[in-house]
């Protein structure tokens, strides 16, 4: 009789599609499931924002496996959730993110040599960085704008987490480092595919090629992130009111926006003038076209991404 051989790290991943559900409450506003690593919540300055925080403060919010799939998890989710207009993504204590926790190293590696064939034991581990670079783009491919806030350390994994982010806002003494190569291993979800676009070649080779910390200053400076500022009530003062500005525009437009500049990066000039062509195309026969929101009006919402799951 044939049993599964699914590995334990396999079964949390594949898990995750199965918890994947949202609660439909009787005003039509969806609610985020509860996490374990991370929360997320309505600002309370703007009920359209969402903060999304990393919540292993007693770890400097180091990513475990949990915490991957999570990721993952809320970004899918705001896509079903029609109430949310901007995400904010920040980190609980005293860092954003110290990046992979260490336990995952040892998991993953147990896993992979306990298999005696070089040939499946390279597929598994292809499918478990797949699988964590699907958590990062799910950022990226969020049809909202997600915005970073950076405080103490953005280590490794975190580079990659907020090279997905649509904007980035640090304190002036934040640590940042590209430091896979400090580890042995090339860096694999998403700052080497990324990080050229934000900060040019020879920056991007140069903090690769030596997993230098800089500071949030240079961070800034080099346009790893939008802006440096002296403290880190004063960062999230400053991307609160940017993500509310956000959340006011027109969610139609503003999510054809993200699109078409995502879509530009990857593709010549010749194929995005025709993406953005096909874009409005669509678009310009909308409610939204000319209308500036009055004083305690917003723009209709859009209606949340199919959920699969609901159909029969």
């Amino acid at each position: 009789k044939m049993q599964s051989r699914c590995t334990p790290i396999l079964s949390i991943l594949r898990h995750a599609g199965s918890q994947h559900r949202l609660t439909t409450l009787a005003q039509g506003v969806r609610q985020l499931s509860t996490f374990k690593t991370l929360t997320a919540t309505p600002s309370e300055t703007c009920a359209e924002v969402l903060n999304v925080t990393l919540n292993r403060p007693e770890a400097h919010n180091a990513m475990n496996i949990t915490m991957w799939r999570e990721v993952k998890q809320v970004f899918e989710e705001v896509n079903l959730d029609e109430s949310v207009r901007t995400v904010v993504l920040r980190g609980a204590g005293k860092s954003f993110t110290s990046g992979m926790d260490l336990s995952v190293f040892e998991t993953l590696g147990k896993e992979l040599m306990s298999n005696q064939c070089g040939g499946r034991r390279a597929l598994l581990a292809r499918s478990y960085i797949r699988f964590f670079q699907d958590c990062l783009t799910a950022i990226e491919s969020c049809r909202v704008p997600v915005v970073a806030s950076i405080h103490g350390h953005c280590i490794g994994a975190g580079i990659d987490m907020i090279c997905a982010c649509d904007l980035a806002y640090t304190t002036d003494d934040a640590v940042l480092s590209v430091k896979e190569i400090d580890i042995g291993i090339v860096a694999d979800v998403g700052t080497l595919q990324r990080i050229e676009t934000l900060v040019g070649g020879r920056i991007a080779k140069e903090l690769a090629y030596t997993g230098k910390n800089i500071s949030g200053q240079e961070a800034a400076a080099m346009k790893l992130c939008n802006a440096s500022l002296p403290t880190k009530e004063e960062v999230e003062a400053t991307v609160q009111d940017l993500a509310a500005g956000m959340a006011s525009k027109s969610p139609l437009v503003l999510s054809g926006t993200k699109e078409t500049i995502n879509y530009a990066r990857d593709h010549t000039v010749a194929e995005s003038l025709e993406q953005v062509a096909l874009l409005n195309a669509s678009l310009l026969m909308n409610s939204d076209l000319g209308k500036r929101p009055k004083p305690g009006k917003t723009f209709a919402p859009l209606p949340g991404f199919l959920d699969a799951s609901k159909l029969d």
